[in-house]
């Protein structure tokens, strides 16, 4: 049996919404997860915009009203959703040494990285573009999560103008992102099944990231209404929409979201703004397995995702491209010092890994009660129950974690 931990990531605080996990949380968090799991662990958190938001308070009355259609009465306050302070939070992250800090939305600025390199922390950093991969690489990163417009969730542009220009598949992005950088490619974003991850492996990516495919796992815990949703979805049936927090993620189409991108709805405001008016009706959603006005992300691939244990789940899957790659794959699979999995391409016969320890990931902002989404687990020795699994082709060599 595993035991998983649930991490709020929104709060009300003397009528003020925050959204992220605070410094005191994220030490304390990180303290929990060590003293219950010998596995990795990786933090991520999202870079934050360099200007406030610009408000619109006409807008927001119409966003309010409009809302209130869908949920709870929206307060004026709720509009005031503020950010934990990110400075502390990201100190507080290495603090807890974790194996891997990750980012989304841009790059750690150069003192917070130094800081990760002297503790020996490895950073992965989400890129939607080449132009942005080459960037993270020259910042610093120690392996680019390439994101194909495919995946479920927020969308990881570096800039928020660009998240719905920029939208460029996984097939074309990923090639094009390994031959511009020197550094491991993760490849995620539409990435279910084995066939898929074949193919992205094929295309040049040291390991794949799976995300929707393994939400209908009965460990992710999330609503019964949103997983049979998953199930019976097709690509088209999922959206890319500011909706939700004011950034870009794709979710499902359910009755909210469709409303919400009429001609004649109300434009979404920025986020943390947009996040806090919807936190009412996302909150009561959850409550009460509402799908029509959940937060329900969703990749593309949904429709493949299925409702198995993870553990049953990964290895299948790794057996499954196992074969589909012999003999070009060759792996070996040996023991890093700090608990990892490392693959490297040898002539020694190709062995399974085991998953025998269960690493956990802590995402700010995507997980938590609002999206009913736990975002720890730890799992007792001799278990599989894995949230995010990363299956590796090397190039040269590189470290996978399996998350």
């Amino acid at each position: 049996m595993s035991q998983v931990e649930w991490v709020p990531v929104a709060s009300w605080e003397c009528h003020q919404l925050r959204f992220g996990i605070g410094a005191t949380r994220t030490r304390g968090l990180g303290a929990s997860f060590r003293e219950r799991s010998a596995g990795p662990l990786q933090l991520n958190t999202w870079i934050p915009e360099p200007a406030p938001p610009q408000r619109d308070p006409e807008n927001e009355q119409r966003l309010r009203d409009f809302l209130g259609h869908f949920g709870p009465e929206v307060p004026a306050w709720a509009a005031d959703a503020k950010l934990v302070d990110f400075e502390a939070q990201v100190t507080a992250m290495i603090d807890a040494k974790p194996e891997v800090i990750s980012s989304i939305m841009g790059v750690y600025p150069p003192h917070l990285v130094k800081r990760m390199k002297e503790q020996k922390i490895r950073w992965f950093a989400v890129a939607t573009t080449v132009a942005e991969a080459v960037a993270a690489e020259a910042a610093g990163a120690d392996a680019i999560v390439a994101q194909g417009v495919e995946a479920g969730g927020h969308r990881g542009a570096f800039r928020a103008e660009d998240a719905k220009v920029d939208l460029v598949g996984l097939v074309a992005l990923l090639p094009q992102i390994v031959d511009a950088v020197q550094i491991p490619v993760i490849a995620t974003g539409g990435l279910c099944d084995a066939r898929q991850t074949a193919a992205a492996l094929l295309l040049g990516a040291s390991a794949v990231q799976i995300g929707t495919g393994l939400l209908r796992c009965p460990e992710a815990g999330i609503s019964t209404a949103w997983a049979d949703a998953l199930a019976r979805s097709r690509p088209e049936d999922t959206v890319a929409t500011r909706a939700f927090s004011g950034r870009l993620g794709r979710a499902l189409k359910n009755a909210y979201v469709r409303a919400a991108e009429a001609p004649d709805a109300p434009a979404p405001a920025p986020y943390p703004v947009q996040r806090g008016l919807t936190t009412p009706m996302r909150t009561e959603a959850a409550k009460t397995h509402q799908l029509d006005h959940m937060m329900a992300w969703a990749g593309q691939s949904c429709g493949l995702s299925k409702a198995q244990p993870a553990e049953e789940l990964v290895a299948t899957l790794w057996t499954q491209v196992e074969e589909m790659l012999e003999p070009r794959a060759q792996i070996l699979v040996q023991e890093f010092p700090e608990n990892f999995g490392i693959f490297r391409t040898d002539v020694a016969p190709a062995k399974r890994p085991r998953f025998d320890e269960l690493g956990g990931s802590l995402d700010s902002e995507d997980c938590g009660e609002d999206s009913n989404v736990p975002t720890a687990a730890v799992a007792r020795s001799g278990t599989r129950n894995v949230f995010e699994a990363l299956l590796h082709r090397p190039r040269g060599f590189c470290e996978a974690w399996i998350l």
